[in-house]
C-alpha cells in the first residue's frame, strides 16, 4: 500500500490518488519542541504524507523508527518519539520527529529535523 513515490524532478509525487482521501491523524495540540514550517515544496509534500501515513515504511525511500521508548518531557510523560526519514531522489533527506501515545493511540509535535 504506497501512497507515494519519488519522482525525477527530485520531489515526492503522488501515485495513484496520493492518499488524498486520507485524512491526517489527529493532533493532541500540547505544543511544539522545533520547526513546523517548511523550507519548501518537498518538505510541506513529506509533512502532510508523515501525518497521513505516520508508520507506512518504505525501505530506501520513506525509513520510519521508534527513537525514545519514553518521552520525560511532561506534555508527553510516557509516549513513544518516532521518526520518518524521506529520500528523495536528489539525494536530498527530510527528517520530521513525531511523539506517539501507544496507550490511547494520540499524535503529537511532528517537526522537522
Amino acid at each position: 500500500m504506497r501512497s507515494t513515490i519519488f519522482c525525477k524532478s527530485s520531489i515526492m509525487c503522488p501515485k495513484g490518488d496520493g492518499g488524498a482521501d486520507k485524512s491526517p491523524v489527529k493532533e493532541e495540540g500540547k505544543g511544539s519542541t522545533g520547526r513546523t514550517e517548511p523550507k519548501d515544496v518537498s518538505e510541506q509534500i513529506a509533512m502532510n504524507d508523515a501525518k497521513k501515513n505516520p508508520f507506512e515504511n518504505i525501505p530506501g525511500e520513506r525509513e520510519v523508527e521508534k527513537i525514545i521508548e519514553n518521552l520525560s518531557d511532561s506534555r508527553w510523560k510516557g509516549w513513544e518519539k518516532w521518526q520518518i526519514v524521506y529520500r528523495t531522489n536528489s539525494g536530498k533527506t527530510i527528517t520530521i520527529h513525531f511523539s506517539y501515545d501507544p496507550k490511547n493511540g494520540l499524535f503529537d509535535d511532528f517537526k522537522f529535523k
